[in-house]
Order: C-alpha cells, then sequence, then structure tokens
C-alpha cells in the first residue's frame, strides 16, 4: 500500500530525531502527539521503498541482523516491533 510523501518524511524524522519515544502523525489535518509504538503500528502496511541511508541507520541504531536495505517502510516497522524497539525508547 502506498503512504503518502509527508508520512514516510515523518518517520525519516523520527529516525533523525533518534527515535524517540513519543512522536507527531498527522490526523485530518491536525497534527497529534502519539507513542512511537502507535506510529510504527501504522506504518505496518507501507510497501514504499525503505531508502538504503535510512535503512543502515535503523539496522546499527537497534543492532537488527540482517539489513534493511532494500526493504519497505513497513518491513522496517514490523520488524521494529517485533525486536522490541519501542520498549527501548
Amino acid at each position: 500500500m502506498h503512504y503518502t510523501v509527508d508520512r514516510r518524511q515523518r518517520f525519516a524524522r523520527w529516525v533523525d530525531d533518534g527515535c524517540p519515544g513519543i512522536t507527531f502523525i498527522e490526523v485530518n489535518q491536525e497534527e497529534l502527539q502519539v507513542s512511537a509504538a502507535l506510529m510504527l503500528l501504522q506504518m505496518q502496511h507501507c510497501t514504499d521503498v525503505l531508502p538504503s541511508g535510512l535503512g543502515d541507520t535503523l539496522g546499527d541504531r537497534f543492532a537488527l541482523k540482517s539489513s534493511l536495505r532494500g526493504r519497505s517502510y513497513g518491513e522496517a516497522a514490523r520488524r521494529l516491533l517485533a525486536a522490541g524497539a519501542t520498549a527501548t525508547l
């Protein structure tokens, strides 16, 4: 499922900000503060390709065993949730 550029940029900004436990999403043109886990849950079905630099950053930050290079945003979100990444944020 294709996600808007804005949603993908927010995901990238979350990574650039150090993957904090709280982040922002937009709902009905209103910016809401939500948990990182909720943001990741909402990204699970995004089939857009994750930029390689972003995948490398996530892999390094969370010590993921296999690379996220060439994977989708959804795959990254699912793997971060499965790894319990948000539990340490």
